[in-house]
């Protein structure tokens, strides 16, 4: 099965389209997302998908534009497509702008880079780490680096050895985390 990220354009909740590989990817169906703004999914063992809800709506008829910055919502919400919904995690309030974009997932670690859509008076943290059932850990690095990120995470990825890695193509960084956090 072939599972895309969608929107429904006149409520703003996000989709994840079903479509059937062995069907000459005939859609088969839909499933809500979690949240708004669905930009990655990943399948986890036992047919999980992880997905990184934005929080960002948008419009085809608008462009990029971003409708919702100040009260956007980013999650990351583990679906099951016959179960529905199992589990969302949300960040702090005062996060709330910091949209969750990509993921990457190792030995029953997600984890996942975000960008910050508003002023950046002080540094967001723009990587996350999440085992289900626990509470998210936030990573950051020393004030200097986490401001040269300049708000932005492009990617991210998990070692064999479970090092994690964000990179900036906005400050031109790469910054690497232990599996605490670190």
């Amino acid at each position: 099965m072939l599972v895309t990220p969608e929107n429904d354009w006149e409520t703003g909740a996000g989709r994840l389209g079903l479509w059937s590989r062995r069907e000459n990817y005939r859609r088969i169906g839909e499933i809500a997302s979690g949240g708004t703004g669905p930009h990655d999914i990943l399948r986890l063992p036992g047919d999980v998908l992880v997905v990184a809800n934005g929080g960002i709506r948008t419009r085809p008829d608008r462009g990029r534009e971003k409708l919702n910055i100040d009260t956007m919502r980013p999650n990351l919400a583990y679906v099951d497509a016959d179960l529905g919904l199992l589990e969302v995690v949300e960040l702090e309030s005062e996060l709330h702008m910091n949209s969750i974009r990509h993921l990457a997932a190792r030995d029953g670690t997600v984890a996942f880079a975000m960008q910050w859509q508003g002023e950046l008076p002080d540094p967001a943290p723009l990587l996350g780490l999440h085992r289900r059932g626990a509470a998210p850990i936030l990573c950051t690095a020393d004030l200097a680096e986490q401001m040269a990120m300049e708000g932005y995470a492009g990617s991210v990825a998990i070692s064999p050895e479970g090092m994690v890695g964000i990179t900036s193509p906005r400050g031109a960084r790469l910054h690497v985390f232990r599996p605490d956090g670190g």
